[in-house]
């Protein structure tokens, strides 16, 4: 497994999902990593009318619990969506997966 001992703890924002008599369940919030998260000036930033957008390729340790539909809370308490698929490269012949690769947007 990759580590990384000099990565940030992302804390996962995942919104509970309604049953089918409409109650849903208290949101849920749990940390990850610790994480490779590009320093700024390494991810892509562009600027829309008023707004920065802010684009961050993560990579976390395989046994992350995290999903498409998913905000984080990055370590500078700004709030960021997953905007991509969460993808896990697996090795064909020994089955080893060494992390887990997404892309975070953060509008400013």
């Amino acid at each position: 497994m990759m580590e990384f001992p000099n990565g940030s703890m992302l804390t996962v924002l995942r919104d509970g999902e309604a049953d089918v008599f409409g109650d849903a369940p208290p949101d849920n919030e749990h940390q990850i990593g610790p994480c490779s998260v590009p320093k700024s000036g390494a991810g892509h930033t562009e600027t829309r009318g008023d707004r920065d957008i802010n684009s961050l390729n993560v990579s976390a340790p395989p046994d992350s619990d995290i999903l498409k539909s998913d905000r984080v809370r990055l370590p500078d308490g700004k709030i960021a969506t997953v905007t991509s698929e969460v993808y896990a490269p697996v090795n064909p012949f020994t089955g080893w997966a060494p992390f887990k690769k997404f892309a975070l947007t953060e509008v400013t």
